[in-house]
């Protein structure tokens, strides 16, 4: 269930678009309505309106949902609901504006738009019967019976007796209308109703399927079975309703069950099959141009003429796209095509029927309903169950498959419509029933059958997560540092691979020696070609990646050894020559190794194979095979098979007498010709391109997965420099020891590498083997019984495997020459990534020094200065306390007062200056400008651009990925600006951050050096009263709370902040640290990503440009700025109580 929780961090601002989105559209809704005469000469927009609004509301509502694991269908279907009639009535009493009052979507609306129902059930049952293979439908057979006749029993059983039961058998649980039939009535009530649940939704279905890309057994079943039902859901409802006629007194089918039956399934099928079916099949074969337009034509003409003549249009279009698919070579373009026009057709379709959806009704029959859904999903869930087993479906069929049947829609709502019209008072009551249930079907459905697809692994994204990891490469790791991703992966090692033993088979023992000795030489040619791949490109792609590691490693040692020999001679002393170095060998090493990587780019960007090489070779050798080889049969020929037609046995029987007659008569055994050639080209020419692109899937991922060595290689040395450079501080660190072992596993490392190029060197021969190998031991099976009963030479037409020759050729040629071009630009991608990291490395010397004069600030100016005046407080309230303890006269003690608090004063004036001299150096964003200086130089030398690919490859096996798209990617341009526009609004809130810390305590001194003074004062001041009498016991109390008691609470209030200020050195490098080198890492991993595009660097230059401009209007004049320098350079020199007397 993990597949349906919230969406991550990530997505929250698209969340958060798509709901702008919709309540800009729901604001332009009202506007349009509020216009004067909004409909005039007769003309009604409001239907055009609605349906631009629904295409663009519902679409996004649909997108909005899906980012909580839900179907799209399922947001289609509320949307509907919300701007349809039924939550308008509900909401009369808040008395909305036009046209939320009536509900954008009224019933006026709904009728107009009426046509897109058309279209969609349409489209929705071609793409269903395009989807039935006959080859699927046979190989699932036994489940997909199974699992319908285990369903029909269990819904007919259960629905049956729970009306039974509401007809009045239990007491006080009775239906309206339903209560006191007789029990066979009740039944016949039942079963009608059983037929309708049966039925379930195609349209929902194929949505579903559609969306999440689903393949697999329990998709082909549940497909299967959805498509089925509908023709035995309209048998046993005819039936039903029949009896049911007959019980109560009615007539429900004109004409008799017989006729229609014939009319609505029979005719149906027929004309969809054999007329609908034909005209698309001929139409695609011999024309095949704007084929969305036919496809559009012939579904309105299909649709006029089934209404017209009372036909089913849904079986007529489920025969028709089965005859299409199964019985035309071209039948995939109808599927294709349907495809391209489902989207905007099922979004308009799906929320009209969620307006259609009848919140009065439900409210009516809630509960009913609700038991309805609960006995009918009670039934499906037991009888799939059942079915399943008895059939021997799949695992996910057993398991999760009877929430595919859960949707109802269509073809139960027509029905429901049937018994309303026709069965009088109780048809109303089971029809607003059947509606209530169905509406709740319809809502929860899709939800279930999209969940269950995720649960079996057949989803697309689910078969991405839960298949076994047995790709031969992974995504390559991002270069950010750990804490932004967690912990780093390791890269895991190219498998090594296990073959067969033989893959060309054991030598053919035929009684036609010309046909051994053929298949032998065939297979010795054919491993000539094996050998010549493998001694090949296979060959040059091992002595360039070694080359390639070699190279890499050449560098890295030339960089170790200066490092290890500064190491020695550096010994216990001073070793901040060896963290520089250290420092200068990251930013080396990346530029040396980027030189290498280009180097790599340039050699990939040259195509130099293809194996379209291997095919020109493979077709030479099948061209060279007789056309003809005559044969005598094999004895298996002769003997009769299980499974053999009447046909058959009696040509079997034949061959035999043939046999007899020419042995009687001193004959050879009876001959076939064998096509040997017609044969080669079917299994070598033919199918050989297809296997062959496992080959060129290799050096694909190859390629990739050496690009992703060559990161995990420089993660290792980065982290490793830096681990020196973190213990180099400790006197007792063996620094020649760190270098050593990280000598010992980069060389680990690079041995791994090139193991993996043998692997990969290995792997390639045993594709190329195989791919060949296969055709050949194919040849061999089929050799026995060409050209006779059992193989007929027509059954390896040529003719059947050309479009798949075709296919596969383009997939050789043209998507293996844009592969190669991507591969160059990942190489050039990770060349990027490798400059980066050399500024990174070239500019931590210069954050470090600047961070570490700005926190020698703060410490000199902030958390020394709080020491001192704290430390000087507390001695002056110590002498304080002593003092007013005395029995001084007035005058002696105010003399006392006067001397005690004289150093505090004087100290927390000067530390009252010091700290608002550090705000305001803090809050100065010019401070920041000479290291924001030294990163915009660092970046100047950097590589104006890159060529790169946009996004993250696919991975597979044997299959080719898709190519992404290149883009050339103004780096520079990039890097400077993401300096302007994230690293240097990061710095100065660092400093801003701090200087709010600061303010407080420089508020606080000033405060303190007031209080001190004023409050001494007010003390002699009531002290002249008294001169040298003795002081009364009031006015004592009087002055300890006055000096005492204040003092002492600014002593508490500067003790906190104390506490606070020794961890403002810390935090300030953390901030910096993390705006400078974070941020620019974060660039990094966006840059190996992909995710940078044009209008990204547009916003961020405008989010520069307007950072300058907000800091050039905060910024104090320059005239301003020159008086208070000034002025602090004249409080330093003379002192603040002399400027004072001076002023």
């Amino acid at each position: 269930m993990g597949s349906y929780s919230m969406p991550p961090p990530g997505e929250e601002t698209h969340a958060r678009r798509q709901i702008t989105v919709i309540v800009l559209l729901l604001f332009g809704m009202v506007a349009l309505y509020q216009f004067e005469q909004f409909a005039r000469d007769g003309f009604d927009p409001s239907g055009m309106l609605a349906f631009g609004f629904v295409v663009l509301a519902s679409y996004t509502i649909g997108g909005l949902v899906a980012q909580i694991r839900l179907p799209h269908i399922t947001g289609y279907l509320i949307a509907g609901l919300v701007f349809g009639p039924s939550l308008a009535k509900a909401l009369t009493g808040l008395h909305l504006p036009a046209p939320f009052d009536e509900g954008i979507l009224n019933e006026e609306v709904i009728g107009q738009l009426s046509v897109f129902d058309t279209l969609a059930v349409a489209l929705i049952a071609l793409t269903a019967g395009g989807e039935l293979k006959i080859g699927a439908l046979k190989k699932g057979f036994r489940a997909i019976s199974s699992i319908l006749a285990a369903q029909i029993v269990s819904v007919g059983v259960l629905v049956t007796a729970f009306f039974w039961l509401i007809s009045g058998a239990v007491p006080y649980i009775g239906f309206p209308g339903i209560e006191g039939l007789p029990m066979a009535a009740a039944l016949a009530v039942g079963a009608m109703v059983a037929a309708v649940s049966l039925a379930t939704s195609p349209a929902a279905t194929i949505a579903v399927i559609m969306e999440s890309r689903a393949a697999g057994a329990m998709t082909r079943n549940v497909l299967s079975i959805v498509v089925l039902k509908d023709v035995i859901v309209m048998v046993a409802f005819a039936v039903a309703a029949t009896v049911l006629a007959q019980q109560i007194g009615v007539s429900a089918i004109e004409g008799g069950i017989a006729a229609y039956l014939f009319q609505h399934i029979v005719v149906s099928i027929v004309f969809g099959a054999v007329a609908v079916g034909g005209l698309m099949a001929l139409y695609i074969r011999y024309i095949n141009q704007e084929l969305l337009i036919f496809v559009v034509g012939v579904v309105f003409l299909v649709a006029f003429i089934a209404a017209e003549l009372d036909w089913d249009p849904v079986l007529v279009f489920l025969a028709a796209g089965f005859g299409v698919s199964n019985f035309s070579k071209m039948g995939h373009r109808l599927i294709e095509t349907l495809e391209r026009l489902s989207l905007p057709v099922y979004v308009v379709f799906f929320t009209l029927a969620g307006a259609k959806l009848h919140l009065d009704q439900l409210q009516q029959v809630a509960l009913f309903a609700i038991a309805l859904v609960g006995v009918r999903a009670f039934a499906i869930y037991s009888g799939t169950k059942v079915g399943a087993r008895f059939g021997k479906a799949d695992e996910a069929t057993q398991a999760f498959g009877w929430m595919g049947f859960v949707s109802q829609a269509g073809v139960s709502i027509l029905l429901a419509a049937i018994i309303g019209s026709k069965f009088g008072a109780l048809g109303r009551s089971l029809e607003t029933l059947i509606i209530g249930a169905v509406a709740i079907n319809e809502l929860i459905g899709p939800v279930m059958f999209k969940m269950g697809l995720t649960l079996s692994g057949e989803a697309r994204a689910s078969r991405s997560s839960l298949a076994p990891s047995t790709h031969l490469s992974v995504k390559p790791p991002s270069m950010r540092p750990q804490g932004e991703e967690g912990e780093a992966k390791q890269l895991e090692p190219w498998p090594e691979h296990v073959g067969e033993k033989d893959l060309w088979g054991a030598a053919l023992q035929l009684k036609s020696t010309e046909l051994n000795n053929r298949t032998q030489d065939l297979a010795g040619d054919l491993q000539s070609i094996v050998r010549e791949v493998s001694t090949g490109p296979l060959r040059d792609f091992q002595l360039d990646g070694g080359k390639y590691l070699r190279d890499l490693r050449r560098e890295f040692l030339r960089h170790h050894r200066r490092l290890t020999v500064q190491a020695r001679a550096e010994g216990g002393t001073d070793r901040d020559e060896l963290v520089t170095m250290l420092r200068s060998a990251q930013a080396d090493l990346a530029a040396h190794w980027r030189g290498i990587v280009l180097g790599r780019s340039v050699t990939l960007a040259k195509l130099t194979w293809t194996p379209e090489t291997v095919l020109e070779n493979v077709d030479a050798l099948v061209d060279e095979l007789p056309e003809v080889v005559i044969a005598p049969y094999e004895d298996l020929s002769y003997d009769s098979k299980e499974g053999d037609s009447l046909w058959k046995g009696a040509r079997r029987q034949v061959l035999r007498w043939r046999r007899s007659w020419r042995k009687a008569f001193g004959q050879g055994e009876p001959t076939r010709d064998v096509r040997l050639r017609a044969l080669g080209r079917f299994h070598l020419s033919y199918d050989a391109p297809a296997r062959l692109e496992g080959l060129a899937a290799l050096f694909v991922e190859a390629d990739r997965h050496l690009a992703a060595r060559t990161r995990s290689l420089f993660d290792g040395v980065i982290a490793g420099y830096d681990d020196i450079v973190d213990v180099s501080t400790a006197p007792d660190a063996d620094l020649e020891g760190q270098l050593v072992r990280l000598r010992h596993d980069v060389e680990e490392e690079l041995a791994l590498a090139l193991d993996e190029i043998v692997r990969i060197t290995g792997d390639g021969t045993h594709r190329a083997a195989s791919a060949l190998a296969t055709g050949l031991v194919n040849i061999k099976e089929d050799l026995p019984t060409f050209g006779t009963i059992d193989l007929g030479s027509g059954e390896r037409r040529t003719s059947r495997r050309f479009a798949n020759r075709m296919r596969a050729m383009e997939t050789l040629t043209k998507d293996v020459t844009n592969l190669r071009k991507a591969s160059s630009a990942e190489y050039s991608s990770l060349a990027m990534e490798l400059e980066l990291l050399g500024l990174e490395a070239r500019i931590k010397d210069h954050v470090a020094e600047y961070v570490s004069r700005l926190t020698s600030t703060v410490t000199r100016r902030g958390g020394s200065q709080v020491e001192r005046v704290s430390d000087t407080l507390q001695k002056t309230l110590s002498e304080l306390n002593a003092e007013l303890e005395k029995d001084y006269s007035g005058d002696e003690l105010a003399t006392a007062l006067r001397k005690t608090t004289e150093a505090t004063s004087k100290v927390t004036g000067e530390a009252a200056r010091v700290t608002t001299e550090l705000y305001q150096d803090l809050s100065d964003d010019g401070k920041i400008a000479p290291l924001l200086d030294t990163l915009v130089d660092a970046c100047r030398g950097l590589t104006p651009r890159y060529r790169v690919t946009v996004g993250q490859r696919q991975t597979g096996e044997w299959r080719l990925p898709t190519s992404l798209p290149e883009v050339e990617v103004p780096f520079r341009e990039i890097v400077l600006t993401y300096i302007d526009s994230r690293v240097a609004p990061k710095l100065l809130a660092s400093r801003r951050e701090l200087a709010e810390r600061v303010q407080p305590l420089a508020n606080l001194l000033k405060e303190l050096e007031r209080v001190i003074a004023f409050n001494v004062e007010l003390a002699t001041a009531e002290l002249e009263i008294v001169h040298d009498e003795a002081i009364p016991e009031e006015m004592h109390t009087l002055l300890r709370d006055m000096l005492y008691g204040q003092l002492e609470r600014s002593y508490n209030s500067l003790e906190e902040i104390r506490a606070e200020a020794t961890g403002w050195p810390a935090m300030l490098e953390t901030e910096m640290r993390d705006a400078a080198l974070g941020t620019l890492a974060t660039l990094r991993g966006e840059l190996a990503e992909g995710s940078f595009s044009r209008s990204r660097l547009e916003a961020m230059r405008r989010a520069a440009s307007g950072l300058r401009m907000m800091e050039k209007g905060q910024r104090e004049p320059r005239a301003k700025q020159l008086k208070a320098q000034l002025r602090g350079g004249l409080r330093a020199l003379f002192g603040e109580e002399r400027l004072e007397r001076w002023s």
